[in-house]
Parts: structure tokens; C-alpha cells; sequence
């Protein structure tokens, strides 16, 4: 009986749910009766304007909504360019509504006259295109580009940061069609204010062949593009740290970007000697550009590399210091250039000293027997270790538009870097009796030091019939390492090997 009750609960309340959800469709039309595609139909509040949901019609210019009921009034609104905006107060939404077909009228103008500009509705589509305006949806007054995007109908954004659009994830965005500092767009999303956004346009991401050729994207992610009025496309924010404590420990780090049109710039700054990385890697990441697109290793020290550079990590106290610079602009119409560069170091320092004593059985005394022999020994060690590394790293990107139809990107890189590691210990071991069993002293020095350069480049020219296209790619990499190692190692043996009381010594070297 309690499952049959529990299961008609469970129906009654699937059906109160699914109770909640309304439809409304209709079709929309000009004024000959021809099916409108790609209209956007909306619905807003008529208390504040808010942008309720919407949808496009299809290539018949059928349309249909769904939503929770609605015991409010509402605005039911209809924008296509070329016609005038259609609009009607639905008092409340809570059943079905079938509008059956809307005709859209011809926007007026006349010669000599002012044009009554419509108003602009909250999303668009243009082509390939999902526009969203801006200033359509309500937002605080201090609120970031983030806080923009997640009152946006079909966009989320959950809590690491990750964005879907209508179930695509959003891989790219851009500000006025370009990077903001980073390809992936983490800066524009946290620092950027939502006041100065005028659109949000989303697409499906393409290659850089595809977009030469007009191909339509192979992939499943898409693209945001923020645009932003000229007069408001300059600022400057960042971030300054600094702390100290006992036993002269101390922490600081600098993050400053300032942009202005198609200029940015970036500075990273950190030095401490406390282990730490400076900046966390999604920092560093999205202030140097290059995306995600990069070879990633972590250390078991806590640390982590960026290719080839590490961050933080290290045994024993480390001091690491950090320098990044990254540079982006167009030096003219259409030839963009990026420059990044970084300098980083670790000095490590580790000093180990243990003791160990060891109990074995005991064993009877051959001479004098019934009398037992401990055989206890003593060891201890201590070693010092240093490690020191530098690396300087030159990335640039120049990317040349020739034509609309032809482009060419150039990708050189230099990298130079030393690794040095020095090791001293000695180890000893005495008996019961505190005397010498052995003991040894070692020294090791490794020393890598490695100069690269490699170059990518890439020649893209599309034809004349519409999805093909022709490529060409040249890469090359030179590289030199030089390596040192160094072991030496004594080691001594004290033993009576004639059992006459008179200690022997064996080296080993």
C-alpha cells in the first residue's frame, strides 16, 4: 500500500510540474503572406523591460515558446529588419496560446522626413550570428561582462567558469572581433564593466580556413565577440600584493593590463621565498596569451610548468622570481602582431641530517661461549643540496591579412635556459660500541644549459568556389644542449677482518 501511495504521489507531482510549462506559437509573415525567417520573437516584462525568453522563427515563419505561466502582464514582440516592430499585451500566460499568423508591416519612411528609429530588440539573428543587445538586459551598476552573460536567455556559466550558449561550450572570446589579452577570454569576462558593452554576438568557432574560405564551422563550440563603442574601449586595472613575516619570509606580486583600441598590455611581476607559484596558473595563462593551447606539467613540490618554464615548487626554501610582458597591437590595417617574453628563476636550498639506529639479533661469542654479542649500529647523514635554473622566454605572433581572401600568420620563438644542481653529503656508521664501521663523503654537480628557436609558418588562400582553399606550411626548429655531470664519492670500511684487535681500512672511490 505505501508503494502504490508513494507512486501515485510521484505521478501527481511529475504531472504539477509538467502542468507548469505553457506554449505560445503563431507564424509571422509580410505583408504579401510570404514566411519570414530568422524573425526574433520575445517576450518582456511589461513592469521592468526584462527580457522573459525568445526564438526564432523557422524557414516558414512558424514559431513557438515555452514557458512557466506567467500571471503577470507581458509584451509578446516581433523585430525583423526592414518591417516595423510587432507588439502585443498578453495580460497573463497560464494555458496554451495559439496567435495563428502575424503580419508584419513595411516600415515607413518618407523623403524629407525624420525616420522613427524602432526599437531595438534584445536578441537578433544576423546571418550565422546570435546578437544579444546589451543594453537590454538589467544588470548592477558595478557589474562585470560575467554577470552580463548569465542574464542572457540560453547562456550559462557555471561556477569554474565554463559557458554554454544554447548547449555549445563557448571556447573564444573576443572584444571588437579581437583577443583581450588572452585568447580564452577569462580577463574580459572578470574585469570588464557590463555598462560598456553595446552587443554580444555569438558563432560557431571556425578555423582560419574555414573563415577564409566561408566554409561553415566543422566544430561543435562557439565563439562570443563583445563589442564596444570606440570612446569606451580604453582602461586599466590590476593587482598588488605584498606581505612579510618571521624568519624573513616574504611574498609579493604585481598584475597591471591597460588597453586602449587595439592596443593591450600586460605586466606580471612576483618574487617570494616561501615555495609559492607567484600567480595561480589560469593567471598566468590569460595575461600572457596563447590560451590553453600550451604544454602543461605540474611537480610534486607544488609547483607547475608552462612550456618548459616552471613556476614555484621546489624542495627545501626556495626564492623564485618572475617577469612576464605582453605586448599586442596593430601596427597597421590589418596586420596584427603579439610579443610576449618571461624571465624566470629558483634558487633552492635543502639540508637534510637524520639518524638512524638499527637492533639486530644477537649473536653468540664464538670464543667465549654461552655469551651473546650485540650487534646495534648507529647511522647518521647530512647533505645540502642547491638548485638553481633560469629561463628566458621570446614569443611573437604576427598575423597578416593580405586580402579577403589570403592570409599569412609568422610564429617565431626563443627560449634559453640553465639548470644547475649541487649536492654534498656524508654518512657514517658506529657500532655499540661507538666505534667507526664506515663512512663516506660525496659530491655531485649537473649542470644543463639549452638554446632553442623555431618558427611556424602558415599561408592560407581561398578560391573563388565557395569551401576551397589552398595552404601552405613551413616549420623548423634548431636547438642546443650542453650538458656537465660531475659524481665523485669516497667511501671507508673499518673492519678487523684477522680478529686480532687491529682495525683495517678499505676506501672505495
Amino acid at each position: 500500500m505505501h508503494k502504490i501511495l508513494t507512486l501515485v504521489l510521484f505521478l501527481a507531482c511529475t504531472s504539477f510540474a509538467f502542468g507548469q510549462t505553457v506554449s505560445i506559437k503563431g507564424k509571422v509573415t509580410g505583408p504579401d503572406d510570404f514566411p519570414l525567417e530568422s524573425a526574433t520573437i520575445y517576450l518582456t516584462s511589461v513592469k521592468d523591460s526584462s527580457v522573459v525568453d525568445y526564438t526564432i522563427s523557422n524557414k516558414n515563419g512558424n514559431w513557438e515558446i515555452k514557458v512557466r505561466k506567467i500571471s503577470e502582464p507581458v509584451f509578446l514582440k516581433i523585430s525583423f529588419m526592414g518591417f516595423s516592430d510587432y507588439r502585443k499585451q498578453l495580460e497573463s500566460v497560464t494555458e496554451n496560446i495559439d496567435l495563428g499568423t502575424l503580419k508584419m508591416e513595411d516600415q515607413p519612411t518618407e523623403l524629407d522626413e525624420i525616420v522613427i528609429k524602432s526599437e531595438i530588440p534584445p536578441i537578433r539573428i544576423k546571418s550565422d550570428t546570435l546578437e544579444f543587445n546589451a543594453s537590454s538586459f538589467k544588470v548592477r551598476p558595478d557589474a562585470n561582462v560575467e554577470a552580463l552573460l548569465k542574464q542572457l536567455p540560453g547562456v550559462e556559466v557555471d561556477n569554474e567558469g565554463k559557458i554554454t550558449v544554447n548547449g555549445k561550450e563557448v571556447n573564444q572570446i573576443l572584444v571588437n572581433g579581437k583577443p583581450f589579452f588572452d585568447k580564452d577570454g577569462k580577463i574580459a569576462l572578470q574585469n570588464l564593466p557590463a555598462e560598456i558593452i553595446d552587443k554580444v554576438q555569438v558563432t560557431d568557432t571556425k578555423t582560419k580556413t574555414e573563415e577564409l574560405s566561408g566554409q561553415k564551422a566543422a566544430g561543435n563550440e562557439a565563439s562570443i565577440n563583445l563589442t564596444i563603442q570606440e570612446d569606451k574601449n580604453k582602461g586599466q586595472f590590476g593587482k598588488f600584493m605584498a606581505g612579510y613575516g618571521s624568519d624573513k619570509r616574504y611574498e609579493s606580486s604585481a598584475l597591471f593590463n591597460t588597453f586602449k583600441g587595439k592596443r593591450k598590455i600586460s605586466v606580471l611581476a612576483s618574487s617570494n621565498n616561501i615555495n609559492s607559484t607567484g600567480f595561480s596558473m589560469d593567471e598566468i595563462f590569460d595575461n600572457m596569451g596563447g590560451g590553453r593551447n600550451m604544454s602543461v606539467f605540474t611537480t610534486s613540490g607544488g609547483g607547475f610548468g608552462i612550456n618548459g618554464m616552471q613556476f614555484g615548487g621546489g624542495q627545501g626554501i626556495t626564492q623564485s622570481n618572475m617577469v612576464g610582458l605582453n605586448y599586442s597591437d596593430q601596427w597597421f590595417k590589418d596586420f596584427d602582431n603579439t610579443l610576449s617574453y618571461f624571465y624566470t628563476s629558483s634558487d633552492s636550498n635543502n639540508e637534510n641530517r637524520t639518524k638512524e639506529q638499527n637492533f639486530l639479533p644477537q649473536e653468540e661469542d664464538i670464543a667465549n661461549p654461552g655469551t651473546f654479542i650485540n650487534n646495534n649500529f648507529t647511522t647518521e647523514s647530512s647533505s645540502k643540496t642547491n638548485s638553481y635554473r633560469y629561463a628566458h622566454t621570446m614569443n611573437t605572433e604576427f598575423e597578416w591579412k593580405i586580402d579577403s581572401t589570403s592570409a599569412l600568420q609568422f610564429s617565431p620563438k626563443f627560449v634559453t635556459s640553465d639548470n644547475k644542481i649541487r649536492s654534498t653529503s656524508r654518512q657514517f656508521s658506529v657500532d655499540e660500541n661507538n666505534e667507526l664501521l664506515n663512512e663516506n663523503d660525496a659530491t655531485t654537480f649537473n649542470e644543463n644549459k639549452s638554446t632553442s628557436f623555431s618558427n611556424n609558418m602558415y599561408y592560407n588562400k581561398a578560391l573563388k568556389r565557395k569551401g576551397r582553399s589552398i595552404g601552405a606550411w613551413f616549420n623548423n626548429e634548431n636547438r642546443k644542449d650542453d650538458g656537465t655531470f660531475l659524481n665523485r664519492s669516497t667511501t671507508l670500511f673499518y673492519e678487523d677482518t684477522d680478529n686480532n684487535g687491529i682495525t683495517d681500512v678499505r676506501d672505495d672511490i
